[in-house]
C-alpha cells in the first residue's frame, strides 16, 4: 500500500488560542514530544521573525481592506501537512533525512500559496524535532470575492475538496489519498499531547523522583596519611562523590530514555487505532465493489450467451430480428451525426493546410479512410463502433469538403493579413504617439529660445526645429542662413540639460519665398539622421507655399539687426 498524504485543518478562534498555538510551534515553552537533540533544524519560511499570528492575521485583513464585524470572527486557521511515517527516508536509527530543501516542502508551500493566495499564507514552518516530518501553515480565511469567512473554506463539502486538491499536489510524489468519506476520526493535536503527558506522568509515578546526589562521608585514617587527615579526607570525598555522580547520571538518562519510549508507544498506539478504523472503511468498499464486479461478470456471461445465440440463429439462415436491425440502423444514424459534427468542428478549428493534412487530423481522432469501390462505396469508418459512410452521407455543412477547407483556409489567411496589418498600424501608431512626444518637448524648448532672445517671429514667418549630429550642426545651420529669406541658429537655453545623444537642434525662422525649396533642405536633414519638428499650421502653410511659391522682392533688403547678436530678424 503507499504512503497517504495527511491534510489537517484547525480553526485558531480567539487571540488566546492563536497565541497558544504561536508558542508551542515555536517552542517558547517546554513541548513534551520533541526531540531536544534533532538532528535537523525547524525553519519557519514566511514568518521568520516569529511574530504572533494573531498580530499578523489582523494586519492582513485590514491591508486587505476587510472590516471586522463579529469579535468572535475566524481571524486565522492552521493547517497541518504531513504524509505516512513510511514515505521519509530514514537512517538506521530510524530518523527520518532533512527536508529543508526537498521538493516535497516546495510542493507544499505552492500548494497553499495557490489555494489560499500568497498574500494570504502568514507562516509557513517545516517542523522536524518529532518523529514524522510535517509542516504547520497559518492562513487568514479570505475569499477569492474578499470576503472573510472561515466558514466557506472550512467545511465537510470543501474539506472534502480541499483532500482532493491536495492529493493531486502530492501524486508526483507516490502519495494516495485517503478513502473519501470515510467515518475514520482525526483525533486533534492537542488530544495526542494530552495523552502523551498522561502518559509520561504514569510511568514517572511508577519510577518515582530521579535519584538526587549526596556526598558518601569518609572517616579519618587511624594510621595512614596521619599528618595530613583534612586533605586525605576531602581528596577521598571527592573521588567517590564523583563516581556516585557518573552512577547518578547514568541512571537518569535511562529514566528519561524510558519516558521517551512510553511517549512513542502513546502515538503509535493512536496511530494505529485510526489505520484500524480506515482498514474497516477500505474494506467495506472493497466487499461493495467485489458485489459489483460480481454482478457485471454475470452480465457479460448473460450477454456472450445472447450473441452465440444470435450466431447460431443467423447460420441457420434465418433472418435477423427486427429488434436488432432497430438497433443497428439507429446506432448507425448516431455515428453519421457524431461523424459530420466531427467533420465540422475541424473545419473550423483543426490545424491543416490542405485538404490532405485536413483528413489526417481526423485519422488522428480515429476515423479511418478508404477508396471507395464497386462492392462497398463507403469511405470513413467510425472510430468507436466502425459504422462506415460515404461523404455524401457525412457532408458538412451539406457542401463539398474541399470546397470548405479551401474557403477556410483563404479565411484565415486573410484573418492572418488583417492582424499582421493591424499590429503593423499599431506599431506605426505608437512610433507616430513617440515622435509626437518629442516634438511637443522640442517645439517646446524652441519658443523658450525664441522668447529668451527675442526672436520671436512676426505672422508671415514660418519656423522649424532641426535635430542633427552634432559634428553637421555648424554646417546645417551656415546651409539654411539664405539673405532675407532664411537664418538659422543653435538657440541653447538655460538650465535645461544636455541633450546627451550627440545629437544639437538648430532653429530656422524663414519667410513664405523660401517655403517652395524648405522641404528638400529638410529632406537632407532627415537623410543625415537628423529629425524636422513643425507646428501643424506651419506644416500646412509650407506645403501651401510649395504649390503656389512666394515671388521673392527683388530689391535687396538689409537684415535687421538682433540685440546682443547679429542674427536676421
Amino acid at each position: 500500500m503507499p504512503p497517504f498524504c495527511i491534510l489537517r485543518h484547525a480553526k485558531l478562534t480567539d487571540e488566546k488560542h492563536a497565541n497558544k498555538a504561536t508558542t508551542h510551534n515555536y517552542r517558547k515553552y517546554d513541548v513534551p514530544n520533541v526531540d531536544k537533540e534533532a538532528r535537523h533544524p525547524n525553519i519557519e519560511f514566511i514568518n521568520t521573525e516569529e511574530r504572533s499570528y494573531w498580530d499578523l492575521a489582523t494586519e492582513r485583513i485590514a491591508e486587505a481592506g476587510i472590516k471586522i464585524r463579529r469579535s468572535n470572527s475566524i481571524r486565522c486557521v492552521e493547517l497541518i501537512l504531513t504524509a505516512s511515517p513510511e514515505f521519509f527516508e530514514r537512517d538506521e536509527k530510524g530518523r527520518a533525512a532533512d527536508q529543508s530543501d526537498s521538493q516535497w516542502v516546495k510542493d507544499n508551500r505552492a500548494y497553499v500559496e495557490k489555494k489560499y493566495g500568497k498574500e494570504n499564507v502568514i507562516a509557513f514552518q517545516l517542523q522536524q524535532d518529532e518523529t514524522t516530518p510535517h509542516c504547520h501553515v497559518v492562513i487568514v480565511p479570505i475569499t477569492s470575492d474578499g470576503r472573510l469567512s472561515a466558514r466557506d473554506l472550512i467545511n465537510p463539502v470543501a474539506l472534502r475538496i480541499n483532500q482532493s486538491d491536495y492529493h493531486e499536489a502530492m501524486a508526483a510524489h507516490g502519495l494516495d489519498r485517503g478513502v473519501e468519506r470515510s467515518q475514520a476520526v482525526h483525533q486533534p493535536m492537542d488530544a495526542m499531547y494530552s495523552k502523551q503527558n498522561k502518559t509520561a506522568t504514569e510511568l514517572g509515578e511508577k519510577m518515582g523522583a530521579a535519584s538526587s546526589f549526596q556526598d558518601v562521608p569518609v572517616k579519618r585514617p587511624s594510621v595512614a596519611d596521619l599528618f595530613k587527615p583534612v586533605e586525605w579526607e576531602a581528596k577521598t570525598t571527592a573521588s567517590v562523590s564523583e563516581q556516585g555522580r557518573a552512577q547518578v547520571e547514568e541512571a537518569n538518562k535511562r529514566a528519561e530514555k524510558a519516558v521517551n519510549l512510553a511517549l512513542e508507544n502513546a502515538s503509535a498506539k493512536s496511530q494505529v487505532r485510526a489505520l484500524q478504523s480506515q482498514l474497516r472503511t477500505t474494506e467495506k468498499l472493497k466487499e461493495k465493489h467485489y458485489h459489483g464486479m460480481v454482478q457485471a461478470q454475470g452480465e457479460l456471461k448473460q450477454a456472450e450467451l445472447e450473441k452465440t445465440k444470435l450466431a447460431i440463429h443467423l447460420a441457420l439462415g434465418k433472418p435477423a430480428p427486427a429488434s436488432l436491425l432497430k438497433l443497428g440502423t439507429e446506432q448507425r444514424e448516431k455515428d453519421r451525426l457524431e461523424t459530420k459534427r466531427a467533420f465540422e468542428v475541424h473545419l473550423t478549428k483543426g490545424d491543416y493546410t490542405d485538404p490532405k493534412t485536413y483528413l489526417q487530423g481526423l485519422e488522428e481522432q480515429g476515423f479511418k479512410f478508404k477508396n471507395a469501390t464497386a462492392n462497398d462505396p463507403n469511405q470513413v469508418r467510425h472510430p468507436t463502433h466502425g459504422s462506415a459512410f460515404t461523404y455524401a452521407e457525412i457532408r458538412p455543412n451539406g457542401r463539398k469538403i474541399s470546397e470548405q477547407v479551401e474557403e477556410q483556409l483563404q479565411t484565415r489567411q486573410a484573418r492572418a493579413a488583417a492582424y499582421a496589418h493591424e499590429v503593423k498600424q499599431a506599431e506605426i501608431r505608437q512610433a507616430e504617439q513617440a515622435r509626437q512626444k518629442v516634438a511637443t518637448k522640442e517645439l517646446a524648448l524652441m519658443d523658450r529660445a525664441f522668447d529668451i532672445y527675442r526672436w520671436k517671429p512676426k505672422p508671415a514667418e514660418l519656423t522649424a526645429c532641426l535635430v542633427v549630429p552634432e559634428e553637421k550642426a555648424d554646417e546645417v545651420a551656415k546651409s539654411l542662413r539664405r539673405g532675407i529669406h532664411s537664418y538659422a541658429s543653435h538657440l541653447g537655453v538655460q538650465d535645461e540639460p544636455s541633450r546627451g545623444d550627440g545629437m544639437k537642434t538648430v532653429y530656422v525662422k524663414y519667410q513664405p519665398s523660401f517655403a517652395h525649396v524648405a522641404d528638400s533642405y529638410f529632406d537632407n536633414v532627415r537623410a543625415m539622421g537628423g529629425q524636422v519638428y513643425e507646428y501643424d499650421d506651419m506644416k500646412a502653410r509650407r506645403e501651401g507655399y510649395e504649390i503656389k511659391p512666394q515671388i521673392a522682392s527683388t530689391r535687396q533688403q538689409k537684415p535687421e539687426q538682433s540685440k546682443g547678436f547679429e542674427m536676421g530678424g
